[in-house]
């Protein structure tokens, strides 16, 4: 399996906890990939959200992850050195938190990230995701630096 985890880029979904809203992101990233098809897939989350990825396409897992932050932190350690670029799957409403902790974690990575939004992805069932949005969102903005300093080790 860690052969189709070898690609230059890498279109990796950040999990949710909600089953709705990891399906929308989920579709999403397939629909990429059918696109892309040298792209390889990952899904960063816990082991309950890849092992739902798993039984519907061949996807290189990672499954430590709690929040955006151990994501990024433990994403970087396993995606491959020739790796171009990275295509961040998140939702409309995660889209300013996974920007803020990829780009402070991923700052010194060699590869480009690029941030895609399920609600910018045709043929997925985003409305879910962005009438969640005026409620989610200040509680995903509130502790991402934290969430980043715990995940990379330098939290006290």
């Amino acid at each position: 399996m860690w052969s189709i985890c070898n690609a230059s880029v890498a279109i990796v979904l950040l999990g949710s906890s909600d089953q709705h809203i990891q399906n929308d992101r989920f579709s999403a990233a397939r629909l990429l990939q059918r696109g892309h098809p040298t792209a390889s897939l990952w899904v960063s989350g816990t082991p309950t959200e890849v092992a739902a990825a798993q039984r519907q396409a061949d996807v290189c897992p990672e499954m430590r992850s709690h929040n955006t932050a151990e994501n990024a932190v433990h994403l970087a350690a396993l995606l491959p050195q020739h790796t171009e670029a990275v295509w961040a799957v998140t939702s409309e409403f995660h889209m300013p938190r996974a920007q803020r902790i990829l780009g402070r974690t991923w700052a010194d990575k060699p590869w480009t990230p690029l941030y895609v939004s399920v609600a910018h992805v045709p043929g997925t069932a985003a409305g879910r995701a962005a009438a969640a949005a005026a409620k989610l969102e200040p509680l995903h903005l509130r502790h991402w630096e934290e969430d980043v300093e715990q995940a990379s080790g330098s939290a006290p």
